[in-house]
């Protein structure tokens, strides 16, 4: 009998661990439209590096503010965010956070190898359509992986 309420205070306690991962608000459509516009811009934003480093550099960190405050804003919508490399997330999630991390590192090798070989409004116009396809496999990879752990956890 006892090993009985082990058992369903470890799933109790699995359960409300997996909670942050799971109950997460949708990703808001401004994300979705904003994110790829930032990516491109950012690349497009190296056209200015070599001629006007002044405008260069007070671009950059506009863009990189843009940055935090969207993450800000995310971050207050949902409360206590889960962030990648804290906690101990299911290990459904912790590969999707593997997936996005690894997406991420792709769009990034890809859009500076495009800025070297072509010209930096197409590599902007490529990087923006990247981070876009990127945006969308990370939120289909982690649905399936937060699905798959509620099945696992019911």
């Amino acid at each position: 009998m006892e090993s009985n309420d082990l058992g369903d205070q470890l799933s109790t306690v699995e359960r409300a661990e997996a909670a942050p991962y799971l109950d997460t608000p949708k990703t808001p459509w401004w994300y979705l439209v904003g994110a790829p516009v930032w990516a491109g811009a950012y690349v497009a934003n190296f056209a200015w590096f070599e001629t006007h480093q002044l405008l260069f550099c007070l671009v950059t960190i506009g863009l990189l503010a843009l940055a935090g405050l969207s993450v800000k804003v995310v971050g207050r919508r949902h409360g206590a965010m889960p962030r990648i490399g804290h906690g101990n997330p299911p290990p459904e999630i912790a590969r999707s956070y593997r997936h996005y991390l690894i997406g991420l590192a792709v769009v990034v090798i890809v859009a500076i190898t495009l800025c070297l070989l072509i010209p930096i409004p197409i590599a902007a116009l490529v990087t923006a359509v990247l981070a876009l396809v990127g945006i969308l496999a990370y939120e289909r990879v982690h649905a399936t992986a937060v699905a798959q752990v509620r099945a696992r956890l019911s």
